[in-house]
């Protein structure tokens, strides 16, 4: 079954001719960042493209990421471009904290959160390049890494940024996934990836937390919900998850409910009236080992979405009122999205009932394949 195959849920809706990405959804916010970078591209010399380094002479790396959860994970095909371009450098990755349990498995050097942005643009940290996989319009962290010295830096031009980096990438039409942006970015180099999926670590140590840690709640590899998600609007309802639950319940399926910090209450409500355990704001080492060793993961667009996928646990997920081409999973497993039946942009999730969602979850356990699996 390959990643592309959606045998239920919606498909990704087609893209509009006309629709490009804005650099705001406000009229305001999109008038003043263009003026923004008009006066920045004014103001500051034009860099010349630079000749593309010779991954040989790179000794040392830094790779900038400071974005949330899910962009990180996404990030992860990039990062594996890197690594494997510039074998002999000592690579770097500057990213919120919880990048070192993600990724201290994946060959980095070491980690450095933005707080050490300051050290490095007062030039006590020294490297050869800098890849900025950073999307944001906020200035302050390329700005940091032009005021750095760091000779070769590469970054996105959104809202004038380009302006801090010797090599700029044009910033990407809304069809493009947040993934492949990353890959653009990279491309810019000459570094070219095997493939665009997210891969996170599952080795056998792993699992066997995993399966330790299931265990001692007395399940053994069970369906979870994960009813949050970042943005309120992209939650699909609460007592809609639960109808999921008592479904699957009435099957004799095994499930339970996980939920992040400061989603107790709503992860609690569906465990109380489901009548199954909740798994409430674990450590993210212990988020990974769980999920790891589950068998379906039924979550709305966020966050754990993409840690499941990147895992290649099969995923049965929700996709409201966001940008589809941005976030549409990809995995090594089964991943089926529900839009509400649309092929708008923007999804209607209070259309996504119950029952399809369960008949979603109920072929992946009938087709339960041991290659992805563990």
């Amino acid at each position: 079954m390959s990643p592309e195959t959606f045998y239920l849920g919606d498909s990704l809706p087609p893209v509009p001719a006309h629709l490009r990405w804005r650099e705001s959804s406000n009229p305001l916010g999109s008038i003043f960042y263009t003026i923004r970078s008009a006066i920045l591209k004014l103001s500051h010399p034009i860099h010349k493209p630079g000749i593309l380094p010779n991954p040989d002479e790179i000794k040392h790396l830094l790779v900038v990421q400071v974005e949330r959860l899910g962009d990180l994970v996404l990030a992860e095909p990039a990062f594996r471009a890197l690594h494997d371009h510039f074998p002999n450098a000592v690579r770097i990755l500057l990213a919120a904290d919880f990048a070192r349990p993600l990724f201290n498995q994946t060959g980095w050097d070491d980690f450095l959160s933005p707080r050490d942005l300051v050290d490095i643009a007062a030039k006590r940290r020294h490297f050869d390049l800098v890849v900025d996989l950073t999307g944001r319009l906020e200035l302050n962290i390329a700005r940091s890494l032009a005021r750095s010295g760091i000779p070769i830096r590469v970054g996105l031009d959104r809202g004038g940024r380009g302006v801090y980096y010797t090599i700029s990438v044009p910033h990407c039409e809304i069809s493009i996934p947040t993934r492949e942006i990353y890959l653009k970015i990279v491309s810019a180099l000459g570094v070219q990836a095997k493939d665009a999926i997210p891969r996170l670590p599952k080795d056998e140590a792993r699992l066997k937390r995993g399966a330790r840690a299931w265990k001692d709640r007395g399940l053994h590899q069970p369906v979870v919900l994960l009813p949050g998600a970042y943005y309120p609007e992209q939650r699909w309802a609460a007592g809609k998850f639960a109808q999921v639950g008592k479904l699957l319940r009435n099957e004799g399926v095994e499930v339970a409910v996980i939920c992040g910090p400061g989603e107790e209450g709503l992860g609690g409500a569906v465990a109380h009236e489901v009548g199954i355990p909740l798994i409430a704001a674990a450590p993210l080492n212990e988020l990974l080992d769980l999920l790891a060793t589950v068998t379906v993961v039924v979550c709305n667009n966020s966050g754990p979405l993409h840690l499941a996928a990147a895992l290649g646990i099969p995923t049965v997920s929700t996709m409201g009122p966001t940008v589809p081409w941005r976030w549409w999973p990809l995995s090594t497993a089964p991943a089926f999205v529900f839009r509400g039946g649309t092929d708008e942009p923007r999804g209607n999730m209070e259309k996504i009932l119950p029952a399809q969602v369960f008949e979603a979850v109920r072929f992946l356990l009938r087709e339960k394949r041991s290659d992805y699996y563990p």
